[in-house]
């Protein structure tokens, strides 16, 4: 009866298995860096174009505040509500984005705290600013001069008091929430290196155990080359 081979087929299982575990690492870290991509270096540049568009609608209030007649402010205040949209759609993309990433429940519970902080400045940020309107809408719907001037006393006032610190409220959580996702993204990077890292090793061990067993002589070998002795 032809014994086991059982040096071949302990090379043959580790090889699966070493190749198994190797496959199953480089998934998970070609998972982390598709994260990293997706779901953070775009994130946080869609959250800087945020602030942007924030101080583009702010500037774009500050014109219509401006405005010499009603022609200018009305054309100036039609471009509000675009603006607007695309703020508040970028909100809503990164919010299903963090909802949806591919993280642990500690990242995503301390996104969506950040996040949460953001949607609740930026309503009442854009509240204040649509209350800022409506006072400009009155002031050249106003019968008389004197009554325009007040008017306007009032919106410069509430622009520049209440709907700038709301401002400032926005854009300061705006760049917490960043930090956040850059700090995050960079914690997954390190984690997704020391896998890597760790593999690699693994693999030259691994590599070394099998060379050694290929080149070791099995049992059969050494006693085949003992000299017979003669009778």
């Amino acid at each position: 009866m032809r014994s086991i081979p059982w040096r071949e087929l302990l090379i043959s299982l580790l090889i699966i298995l070493g190749g198994g575990t190797q496959a199953q690492v480089l998934s998970r870290v070609d998972q982390d860096l598709r994260v990293i991509y997706t779901e953070y270096t775009l994130a946080v540049i869609n959250l800087g174009h945020i602030n942007t568009e924030l101080t583009r609608y702010r500037t774009t209030i500050l014109r219509a505040m401006e405005a010499k007649t009603k022609p200018e402010f009305t054309r100036i205040a039609e471009s509000l509500p675009f603006q607007r949209h695309r703020i508040e759609s970028t909100v809503e993309q990164f919010s299903l984005l963090v909802k949806s990433a591919a993280i642990d429940k500690f990242h995503r519970m301390e996104e969506l705290a950040e996040l949460a902080e953001v949607q609740d400045n930026l309503a009442a940020y854009l509240s204040a600013s649509e209350h800022t309107m409506r006072l400009l809408h009155e002031l050249w719907a106003a019968p008389s001069a004197d009554i325009a001037g007040g008017i306007r006393e009032r919106a410069e006032d509430y622009a520049a008091k209440d709907a700038g610190g709301k401002f400032i409220a926005i854009t300061l959580s705006l760049d917490r929430l960043i930090e956040t996702v850059s700090a995050i993204a960079a914690e997954i990077r390190a984690d997704a290196d020391k896998r890597l890292r760790t593999l690699t090793a693994a693999t030259m061990g691994f590599t070394l155990m099998l060379v050694a067993l290929v080149i070791a002589p099995s049992g059969r070998t050494r006693s085949s080359s003992l000299p017979s002795k003669s009778p």
